[in-house]
């Protein structure tokens, strides 16, 4: 389904959400790790690669996705992050970062 807007907090909060792909925003970085879903991050410009960078380096909450990717890769890191051994424990540091104060509904 592609949609032109969409309440995006009310969507990553669904139980169904398991990870979001994202351009790595900071509301969408704070709304993610706030909900407690992983990412796969994929800046574009601006803010978007230091928050990726803290996502993915500082935190350990994401992964990152290169710029010239294919599509083997997206669905690579989408199997990683939902089922692989990287993608375990990103959910519970989701809600560690979000007790210590880093982010907050």
């Amino acid at each position: 389904m592609l949609a032109g807007w969409c309440p995006q907090e009310q969507v990553i909060n669904h139980p169904s959400i398991g990870g979001f792909l994202t351009h790595s925003g900071w509301n969408s970085t704070v709304e993610s790790i706030s909900s407690g879903v992983p990412m796969i991050c994929w800046p574009f410009f601006s803010d978007q690669f230091p928050n990726c960078w803290l996502s993915c380096t500082k935190w350990g909450v994401a992964m990152e996705i290169d710029s010239d990717v294919k599509r083997d890769e997206v669905e690579r890191l989408v199997v990683e992050l939902m089922a692989g051994e990287k993608g375990d424990g990103y959910e519970e540091k989701c809600h560690e970062l979000e007790k210590q104060g880093y982010c907050c509904k």
